[in-house]
Order: C-alpha cells, then sequence, then structure tokens
C-alpha cells in the first residue's frame, strides 16, 4: 500500500506531465524522440516542426531554446545542447511516451473535438 508522500509524488508526476504535454512542440518532439531509437539524437528544430511546417524557423528554435527545451530537461525527459542545438531522450522519457501512446493507442474512443485536426494523433 502507498502512502500519502508516495501519493503526492505520484500526483506531481501527472501534474508534472499535463504541463509539459500542454504545448504542440513539446508532444511533438515526445513523439520523434519515441519514433527514433532509444540512444538517437535529433536535430532541431527540424524534430518539432509541425505539419505543415511552421512559418518562422527562427521563431520555433527561440521557443524551443527558451521555453520548451528547458520544460522538457526540467521534466527529465529530455537532455538537450545548444550548440549544435539537438535533444535526446532523458531518464524519464518512458513517462511522457507512455501517455502519448495511450492517446494514440485509443484515438477512436476520444472525442471528435480533440481528434479534429490533431496531426499527432492521426498520423502515426
Amino acid at each position: 500500500m502507498t502512502g500519502p508522500v508516495d501519493g503526492r509524488r505520484s500526483t506531481e508526476r501527472w501534474d508534472t506531465m499535463f504541463r509539459v504535454l500542454a504545448a504542440e512542440p513539446r508532444r511533438r518532439l515526445v513523439v520523434a524522440l519515441a519514433d527514433a531509437r532509444a540512444d538517437e539524437t535529433l536535430a532541431l528544430p527540424e524534430a518539432a516542426h509541425s505539419s505543415p511546417p511552421q512559418r518562422d524557423r527562427d521563431l520555433l528554435h527561440r521557443q524551443l531554446v527558451h521555453l520548451h527545451l528547458p520544460t522538457l530537461a526540467e521534466a527529465d525527459l529530455i537532455e538537450w545542447d545548444r550548440e549544435p542545438l539537438r535533444t535526446r531522450r532523458g531518464p524519464r522519457f518512458a513517462e511522457a511516451a507512455a501517455i502519448v501512446d495511450l492517446l494514440h493507442d485509443h484515438v477512436e474512443e476520444l472525442p471528435s473535438s480533440l481528434r479534429r485536426h490533431c496531426d499527432l494523433l492521426t498520423e502515426q
């Protein structure tokens, strides 16, 4: 049986996962890393591009460096380098990948309002 401390930690991890996966570029990076080999390093910003690619590559680069990559790294989901800009799986990557995989595996059970125009759920 788990105690109150374990329950709090679990709740905090869920809160972290929902916060981290709240932004589309971060979800896209989780999917890209899940599709890559476990030891593979991905070039950025290419791995975070939406489909069709985001028009302003420089803007995406700045958003990755100053917001999205630090958020993912703080949760131990990724590790990343600035020069050249690239990322790889972090020690807790499997937590986020499991959530994204679960959503994809049950996409037909989601309301159409959540599925419509969501490339991440329809392209895998």
